[in-house]
């Protein structure tokens, strides 16, 4: 008797290792289906991730901004929210490197003048999603296709009125002439 309680005790220490599990029936108890246990990670979040466009960073290498600029720019990207807006003051910007005002105020001119960032609402910023992004990508896309249609729309008002003053200055000389 003392060898069946041994060899049932070692059975049930042994590990099992492809543990067969099933759906119960709270009500019966019940096995519905046979199953394996597999083990499902939580979904991984990580902090402070954006997406960065390699296009882009040749862009701003080739671009020749001054190490001010681009360390303005580096905060900016490092403070940057969902969609790329970027709310920061250029006093704080200039605390956290060290800079004067006015020279943080160069800097972001630079990158404006250089469509690195464009001004948005309620004093933020919004970096070019050319340059990278942090979002869904499905946002960027109709945040890309906004940008390149209002871009359109500036060219063919601006080519519209291209045409207008050279019309007007043809239209000035044969006067003249006439």
């Amino acid at each position: 008797m003392e060898s069946e309680q041994q060899t049932v005790k070692t059975k049930t220490k042994k590990p099992i290792a492809n543990a067969r599990v099933g759906i119960v029936d709270k009500e019966t108890g019940e096995v519905i289906d046979d199953g394996s246990l597999i083990y499902v990670p939580q979904k991984v979040r990580i902090k402070g991730f954006f997406m960065g466009m390699q296009d882009g960073f040749e862009y701003l290498a080739k671009s020749n901004l001054k190490s001010e600029a681009l360390n303005v720019l580096l905060l900016l990207i490092s403070r940057m929210d969902y969609e790329n807006i970027i709310r920061v003051s250029q006093k704080e910007i200039g605390d956290v490197l060290g800079m004067k005002k006015q020279n943080v105020s160069r800097a972001m001119k630079t990158l404006r003048v250089a469509g690195v960032i464009d001004p948005g609402e309620f004093h933020a910023v919004h970096l070019s999603p050319d340059i990278g992004w942090r979002g869904k990508v499905t946002n960027m896309r109709k945040h890309q296709a906004k940008l390149t249609k209002e871009t359109m729309e500036r060219t063919s008002q601006s080519a519209d009125d291209v045409g207008v003053s050279m019309l007007s200055k043809l239209s000035e000389s044969v006067a003249t002439a006439g």
